[in-house]
């Protein structure tokens, strides 16, 4: 089934009552998408909650099999174990599956999609679409257009990444942290290893055999399939920050061309993108703050600037 906007579709988010979940029914309201009826579900220890959608309280109920039924849409951001086991059974049942979680992003049978750069892999979908992480849309956002023109060859990546990543206990917990410190009492620790109130934690998901954790493996698993780029090389360095909502990264870019002086600033590739409106760029000290892109719903390129010593772009977002 292909998606035609001029229909309404009955939709499904599952995780609901999730951060990510939340922000899906406000992404669908701010930008008007044809929905036909829209259903709220979550785990039984959610179950009985509500969520808003255009002003209406939209129940929250347990996830079953038989959840599916007449959906035509089933959005997903409920974790791993909860995608392997219920999108198998929403795409049999006649959904499309947009999964958030990890568990499809490798599987070659599986779009890995970001659509404004590959947006044509979601029409060989069998069911199910994965969408990648989120350090890696951000970068590919602003990579990628330079990559058609320039070829991009390594990507070393700084991103400080928000609590809002590890879900709503996260946030919940950082705000408690925060209430503890205002208090002069201790903090209790339970979604982190230590008090992420008024701290940097140098790490982001499992460490991998490798020494590596599953987050610094992403951006160039994910980006070698979202780019079909098989020799990107990408060194991640992602760090957990004191911060509710938005993340901020840093990733200098080595590209083949070897252009001097300002004439990459005045390439056509920056006025596609800024028609596009994929980027925006505020110059001297008029920088985009995490208020103001959370406030439009997308990522800012804060600061471009050639490194001194190698002449390769180095992109700040």
């Amino acid at each position: 089934m292909r998606l035609r906007m001029s229909k309404r579709y009955h939709i499904a988010v599952v995780g609901a009552t999730g951060a990510v979940g939340v922000e899906m029914f406000r992404v669908l309201e701010r930008r008007g998408f044809p929905v036909a009826s829209i259903r709220a579900f979550s785990s039984k220890r959610s179950a009985g909650k509500s969520a808003l959608f255009h002003g209406e309280k939209i129940p929250v109920t347990e996830l079953a099999p038989d959840s599916f039924r007449g959906i035509d849409l089933a959005l997903f951001s409920a974790g791993t174990a909860v995608a392997r086991e219920f999108a198998p059974i929403a795409r049999d049942a006649g959904a499309i599956v947009i999964d958030n979680s990890s568990i499809f992003r490798m599987e070659p049978e599986v779009p890995l999609v970001i659509p404004e750069i590959n947006g044509d892999d979601a029409k060989l979908h069998r069911g199910i679409i994965a969408n990648p992480n989120c350090t890696t849309a951000v970068a590919l956002m602003a990579i990628y257009p330079l990559h058609r023109i320039f070829n991009v060859q390594r990507v070393f990546a700084a991103s400080y990444q928000a609590v809002s990543g590890s879900g709503a206990r996260a946030i919940a917990e950082l705000e408690e942290q925060v209430r503890a410190a205002a208090e002069s009492r201790p903090a209790r620790t339970e979604v982190y290893p230590h008090p992420i109130a008024f701290n940097v934690l140098p790490q982001v998901d499992a460490f991998l055999e490798s020494g590596y954790t599953k987050e610094e493996m992403k951006m160039q698993n994910e980006g070698r399939r979202i780019m079909h780029h098989p020799l990107l090389l990408a060194c991640a360095f992602p760090f957990t920050a004191h911060i509710q909502w938005r993340s901020a990264r840093n990733f200098p870019s080595r590209f083949r061309w070897n252009g001097r002086g300002r004439f990459w600033r005045k390439h056509p590739v920056w006025s596609w993108l800024m028609n596009r409106r994929v980027i925006g760029i505020r110059c001297r000290c008029r920088l985009p703050g995490k208020t103001i892109v959370r406030s439009v719903g997308c990522g800012a390129i804060a600061r471009l600037k050639m490194d001194s010593l190698s002449g390769f772009r180095a992109i700040s977002c």
